[in-house]
């Protein structure tokens, strides 16, 4: 008997085989709505024009592959640290913002969850429903995880009401996942009067807000993407946000993110960040630093006000995408009313899967589908694909 022979086989995770499954359809039909990747017109993921001037001018410029610091590049650092939270709030509550940089989201998400189980609580809420992975990450940090009331299936809407009831009985000091922006899967965000009712109850419960900003710049603009992480921090809340530039910079295979922990006092912040950097070096040492350059580069030149006009263009192309599939669903408009890469369809998993075998259509088994996945020559296909199935159950 070998050494290994006890272990077991897990099952594949489910949105990367998905793609695997989508590569390996053979009909010219095939459309992948499944992956949370923007692709052009042409169904490319492509490099941005802003990142490849980027690219060249590290090419031309850079001296040296040696090591970043343990908590991450201070320029990158203070380029996004502007960006999440706008460059006076950053300026002004230096002192009190605890900043590292991760392994694209996802660690920035593992690096909160260690820290937290470590140092506060055991038990967090994510949304109902929320990204897979969401419960993956902390269930792997030790966490318990639990779901909170978040969206009605049956009408099409946030649950706000069952939302703000269940806060008010968890515990205090629980830990809240809370999406900054173009909520994954849903597409639908709390308004900003409801985040202001949100911010009182966590107040009140002493509740630990953590949120995921994964799609800043893809929902309305980066103002107002960020204006929920905003509300909080300027009402003194202590926080954490774990922010991605795969989505908005189009960096995908570069993993660059970051973590930042709003503490209430300067004298706190040694104390918080001397564990972080325990954590980050018993796991992986240092963070890579060619796609935090990149970042750096764009937002500190001239290259930011193209950046801007790049996501315009890719939040334009999203809701276009969205707005052309309503018009051929027509009893399907509740989709328009989201903002971001996601929706849910309303299928439920045998429907999806009879898309996918039917008509070579693939999105996740809750029926989350990517508008990234349409274009001018198929969104017409897939609606009609989608009422096909609707109409067959």
């Amino acid at each position: 008997m070998g050494v290994f022979d006890q272990v077991t086989l897990l099952l594949p995770d489910s949105i990367f085989q998905l793609n695997t499954s989508y590569q390996a359809d053979i009909r010219k039909n095939k459309v992948d709505l499944g992956v949370g990747v923007y692709k052009n017109e042409n169904l490319l993921a492509e490099i941005l024009p802003s990142v490849e001037k980027a690219q060249k001018y590290l090419l031309k410029n850079e001296k040296t592959k040696t090591y970043l610091p343990i908590e991450g590049d201070p320029l990158f650092l203070k380029a996004v640290g502007q960006l999440v939270f706008g460059a006076n709030f950053f300026s002004a509550h230096q002192e009190r913002l605890v900043a590292v940089q991760a392994i694209g989201g996802t660690g920035a998400l593992k690096l909160a969850g260690i820290f937290l189980k470590q140092e506060l609580s055991s038990k967090v809420y994510v949304s109902n429903p929320t990204w897979p992975n969401h419960q993956g990450i902390f269930r792997n940090c030790g966490l318990q995880v639990y779901s909170y009331p978040y969206y009605d299936k049956s009408n099409r809407c946030i649950e706000f009401e069952k939302l703000m009831q269940f806060l008010s009985l968890i515990e205090e000091k629980s830990i809240l996942v809370l999406h900054a922006c173009c909520h994954n899967p849903t597409g639908m965000d709390l308004t900003p009067a409801q985040s202001k009712i949100l911010l009182k109850v966590c107040q009140d419960k002493k509740i630990i807000p953590l949120f995921d900003c994964a799609y800043l710049g893809l929902g309305e603009s980066i103002q107002k993407d960020r204006a929920m992480i905003r509300l909080f921090a300027e009402e003194g809340m202590e926080m954490l946000v774990a922010f991605s530039c795969s989505k908005n910079f189009g960096l995908y295979a570069e993993r660059v993110g970051a973590l930042w922990i709003l503490v209430e006092s300067c004298s706190v912040k040694e104390n918080v960040i001397s564990q972080l950097k325990k954590i980050i070096r018993t796991n992986y040492s240092n963070p890579p630093k060619y796609g935090a350059q990149i970042v750096t580069h764009i937002l500190s030149s001239n290259l930011k006000k193209e950046w801007e006009l790049e996501l315009f263009s890719m939040r334009k192309r999203m809701n276009q995408m969205r707005h052309s599939l309503c018009a051929y669903l027509k009893k399907h408009l509740f989709l328009k009313q989201g903002l971001g890469m996601f929706g849910l369809s309303g299928l439920n998993h045998s429907q999806v899967k009879q898309l996918q075998e039917e008509y070579a259509i693939y999105m996740t088994a809750n029926g989350r589908m990517n508008f990234c996945g349409l274009n001018a020559g198929n969104v017409k296909y897939v609606a009609q694909s989608l009422l096909d199935v609707i109409c067959e159950e």
